[in-house]
């Protein structure tokens, strides 16, 4: 936040490591406006948490990175895999 200042608003769920009273004090300080999803909007993180689940146990995990070159190629190398060559489910594989 010191380099571009605080956000204008921060979009949380409901989980409780973001709805504590420090944290929502600390954004409401900062002017902060404070946006909550309802109860199971969990389903709006679905999109990027499955596959970021899948890249860390199929590349990340298996690779035991040693820099951060290493980890932009491994990275950008599941990344084209998984958008060509992987069989989804929902594609009928």
């Amino acid at each position: 936040m010191d380099q571009f200042g605080p956000p204008e608003i921060m979009n949380n769920d409901q989980a409780s490591q973001i709805t504590g009273a420090v944290w929502i004090t600390m954004l409401i300080d900062a002017s902060v406006r404070v946006f909550m999803d309802g109860r199971a909007r969990y389903l709006n993180d679905i999109y990027i948490a499955r596959p970021l689940r899948s890249l860390k146990q199929e590349a990340i995990y298996l690779t035991g990175l040693q820099g951060g070159f290493q980890a932009q190629h491994v990275i950008e190398e599941w990344i084209g895999f998984y958008n060509t060559e992987r069989p989804h489910s929902a594609l009928e594989h």
